[in-house]
């Protein structure tokens, strides 16, 4: 299954249980690039209302997903090979953060890295990592 979700500089993901930041050039790049719907928590579904027609709410969207589901998160999980391809938009800015994705070069190989110009980051950038 794929996995998309953001990141801050240092891997940070949330601060007191709530998105760190959010860009609409993400988003639209997200729907831009998978078809189908969207597996995702409610929380998340907010981010992507102009495309509910795509959103999948559901309370644990990792639970029943198959090989070619798209998962999108925001709070931490458990990096898997079932987690393959992972992509992150990684903003250029290191927030406070109480929670973190631990993401391993020794497990994980970056793929491929993507520069975007976003609305309220100068950049963020889209990178795609592979479980080795």
């Amino acid at each position: 299954m794929t996995v998309v979700t953001f990141l801050d500089a240092g891997n940070g993901m949330q601060f007191n249980r709530r998105r760190q930041s959010r860009d609409r050039v993400a988003v639209a790049d997200i729907l831009a690039s998978f078809e189908g719907a969207l597996r995702m928590t409610a929380y998340t579904a907010a981010l992507f209302a102009e495309a509910a027609d795509r959103v999948a709410v559901l309370d644990d969207p990792l639970t029943g997903a198959g090989a070619e589901d798209v998962c999108v998160l925001e709070a931490p999980f458990a990096l898997s090979a079932a987690v393959s391809p992972l992509v992150v938009y990684r903003w250029d800015k290191e927030y406070p953060a109480d929670q973190r994705l631990a993401l391993s070069a020794d497990a994980w190989a970056l793929q491929s890295v993507t520069e975007l110009t976003g609305y309220s980051h100068d950049k963020i950038t889209k990178e795609v990592w592979i479980c080795r």
